[in-house]
């Protein structure tokens, strides 16, 4: 009778033991049924998606533009045009810094181009390196260097798009699904950069984790 009770009391501490999680790397201490101890190592691996504290993206250089409250919006003379209206941030992600910057969609029928620029040149998207295009016809696509590289998806109201440089990738989002990403040919400080072609294209709550 006792020798069964201490087998029961064995497998009962096995159970215990071996049901609770333990921490990447923690040593647990295992009751064999034969009474003898031996280590085990339990690893848990996350994978945690990084997070960021996102801020107010600051603009300066506005081009036909203004800041009204929590939006960039075009105020350019000539609709349908590109290369008068836009601005920049004076908020700086430096090169050797992961961060990401994101905007809401307010509207899906004008165009406009929101993305990472290594300086300010002119307020034209030719200069934006990485640019998500938010055309007036409801399409996403994506240009770098004022080039067309993808076609990718449909965007509506209240979409949030957002590009996050991640250890030397550009990494373009929806509603924090990635949907295209490139290589980073070179290593540089970043800014946000808007490039405007409709009157009244807005770009809304711009954020940045820098």
């Amino acid at each position: 009778m006792f020798k069964n009770y201490v087998h029961l009391l064995h497998l009962f501490l096995i159970i215990c033991l071996i049901g609770c999680g333990q921490s990447e790397g923690t040593k647990t201490t295992v009751v064999n049924t034969d009474g003898k101890q031996k280590q085990e190592t339990s690893e848990v691996k996350e994978k945690v998606a990084p997070k960021y504290n996102l801020g107010k993206i600051n603009w300066k250089h506005l081009a036909q533009s203004e800041v009204n409250e929590e939006t960039l919006v075009s105020k350019q003379l000539d609709d349908a045009v590109w290369g008068y209206a836009g601005a920049c941030s004076t908020n700086i992600l430096n090169a050797n810094e992961n961060g990401i910057i994101q905007t809401t969609i307010l509207e899906n029928n004008k165009s406009r181009m929101f993305g990472f620029s290594e300086r300010d040149i002119n307020p034209g998207y030719g200069k934006i390196n990485h640019a998500i295009y938010l055309s007036r016809k409801g399409k996403i696509l994506i240009f770098e260097n004022g080039r067309k590289v993808k076609d990718c998806c449909n965007y509506k109201k209240s979409d949030v798009v957002s590009i996050e440089k991640k250890n030397g990738e550009i990494i373009y989002k929806k509603n924090n699904n990635a949907f295209y990403k490139t290589k980073l040919k070179k290593k540089s400080k970043l800014i946000a950069d808007v490039a405007f072609f409709n009157q009244g294209a807005t770009i809304d709550k711009a954020m940045a984790s820098f």
